[in-house]
């Protein structure tokens, strides 16, 4: 490999963090015991107008956001905790998307979903 030298390093590359595992930087965190469950959702033709605003909404077990891809899609992020996350990810998509109605007081068509667990990190070293 090439070796590099520089003053400065910006290792903006995530929780798992390459950059900062090949530098030797250590960090402390903790879980947040939640998941951001993540799915790509068609809305309702007649709700689809004027899909170019980011909406969030805030409940009890977390923050809900619908965030316009398209015309007709968004994509929705949902915090909640682990166990609920757990659940609406083996729901099929037709009862997903009716917890998202639920959720978000919004008509969604269809959703396909994913998740990815939350967690803090502070860097220790600043080298």
């Amino acid at each position: 490999g090439r070796t590099l030298r520089t003053r400065l390093l910006v290792g903006a590359d995530g929780g798992n963090s390459l950059v900062r595992d090949a530098a030797g930087l250590s960090t402390v965190g903790w879980s947040y015991h939640q998941k951001g469950v993540v799915c790509l959702v068609e809305l309702d033709p007649a709700d689809a107008a004027g899909n170019d605003v980011a909406l969030q909404r805030f409940l009890p077990s977390g923050p809900i956001a619908l965030l316009p891809v398209s015309d007709a899609m968004s994509s929705i992020v949902w915090s909640v905790p682990t166990a609920k996350a757990d659940a609406l990810l083996k729901l099929s998509d037709e009862s997903l998307a009716e917890h998202i109605q639920n959720a978000f007081q919004a008509e969604v068509a269809s959703a396909s979903v994913g998740d990815h667990p939350l967690k803090m990190l502070f860097g220790l070293d600043f080298n």
